[in-house]
């Protein structure tokens, strides 16, 4: 029984391992060019050419699985930094629900208009 019980706790830990929740903020490229390093040299004709999309977050490159989200959702994300991706992350797939750019907050005081003269 005992060992039954530890089996089955190590299986619960495995899982939770495996699969990581967003946040998540990386870059979304196309695979032939992330494998040979043209982050900024690539073109989109190679994703149009049958390129398969990746995600790189922390430095480790995911296959994406975008069965929850629409192409036209994709397209303009496509070889761009600092996107943050919603989705869950299982084994080495991102399963992507949904990306956006993240918002620029203002640190600058506001000008006062002082109205014409």
């Amino acid at each position: 029984m005992k060992k039954a019980l530890t089996i089955l706790s190590l299986c619960a830990l495995n899982l939770m391992a495996a699969e990581q929740s967003t946040p998540l903020k990386g870059f979304l490229g196309i695979q032939s060019c992330v494998e040979n390093g043209l982050f900024t040299d690539c073109g989109l004709n190679n994703y149009a050419e049958g390129g398969k999309l990746v995600a790189v977050i922390d430095g480790k490159t995911y296959k994406i699985d975008k069965q929850n989200i629409k192409q036209g959702q994709i397209d303009p994300f496509i070889m761009k930094s600092d996107i943050n991706f919603q989705g869950t992350i299982v084994a080495d797939t991102l399963k992507l629900d949904a990306l956006s750019f993240p918002v620029a907050v203002s640190t600058a005081p506001k000008e006062k208009h002082k109205g014409c003269m």
